[in-house]
């Protein structure tokens, strides 16, 4: 008993700070993120790929199915693992049951429902906890609070909680998030330079053959009613910020941004769950505590 539960506390016990990054990202975190990041971007491109003018295999359309509910079990993991770890009982509550509710949605097409609001709430709870201990308003909380906005109108409206015009504002809220997020890595020239070529490419896409990007960026990105400049901005502004991160070693803030952007709209309950663990990983605590 007592092995037990020193092995317990290891577990559920905060980590230790890495001076060289800034804060701390305990590494089972860091790997569990690394893992929900995995399926995430599978999806994404899958999506892409089915919509894009090309012959693919048979029964990619399965693999994407997969991918999703992989997105769900390692979301909830994550989740329920930094519930654990986290010292803030309220913080806890909120994290675990998002957890709970991304394997239920996993497996009961009955608690999509539920676990709509669930997550909201949880994220909601998960970004008020760790920007209370910010001074001030800083680019963190903005992108934050832009993704619980965005969690809530789109992910309500395509679950029928909101109505359908609520789609749209979460669409705007999650790509002005998106450009949001290079106000908080501020990344230097050669970041911009590939975020500039990002915006250039979505945007002669576009030109070129609108209703094959407009299939695109509905299905594989789950955006309604927004122009192609503000598609691009918030897709430029992501990889800047990815990059950015990348390049200055950061490794948390570079995780959480590819969460975020290969998550796109959270109209989804596997989008919403890789946007909740994307939130996640990007509010780390430089104090220690756990992510």
């Amino acid at each position: 008993m007592d092995r037990l539960g020193t092995l317990l506390d290891r577990l559920v016990g905060n980590p230790p700070v890495d001076e060289h990054h800034g804060g701390s990202l305990p590494r089972p975190v860091h790997l569990l993120g690394l893992a929900v990041a995995v399926p995430v971007v599978l999806s994404a491109l899958l999506r892409v790929a089915v919509n894009a003018p090309v012959a693919l295999p048979p029964g990619i359309v399965g693999v994407a199915s997969v991918a999703d509910t992989a997105v769900l079990l390692l979301g909830g993991g994550t989740t329920l693992v930094v519930g654990l770890r986290t010292p803030s009982m309220v913080e806890r509550v909120g994290l675990v049951a998002v957890g709970v509710f991304a394997w239920l949605a996993a497996v009961v097409q009955a608690a999509v429902i539920p676990a709509t609001g669930v997550l909201v709430v949880g994220a909601a709870v998960t970004v008020g906890r760790r920007i209370q201990s910010v001074e001030g308003t800083n680019g963190r909380t903005v992108v934050a609070v832009g993704f619980v906005l965005a969690l809530a109108t789109a992910l309500g409206s395509a679950t029928g909680l909101l109505t359908t015009g609520f789609r749209s504002v979460g669409t705007w809220v999650t790509l002005l998030s998106l450009a949001g997020l290079t106000i908080v890595v501020r990344p230097r020239w050669p970041s911009w330079l590939l975020g500039g070529l990002a915006v250039a490419g979505v945007l002669y896409a576009g030109i070129v053959s609108p209703f094959l990007t407009g299939a695109v960026v509905l299905i594989g990105a789950g955006v309604v009613g927004t122009p192609l400049l503000l598609v691009a901005a918030g897709v430029g502004g992501a990889v800047a910020a990815i990059t950015g991160a990348a390049l200055a070693g950061n490794a948390p803030l570079a995780l959480g941004g590819l969460l975020l952007l290969a998550a796109g709209v959270p109209a989804t309950m596997p989008a919403a769950v890789a946007v909740v663990v994307g939130l996640v990983v990007l509010l780390h605590r430089p104090s220690g505590v756990s992510v």
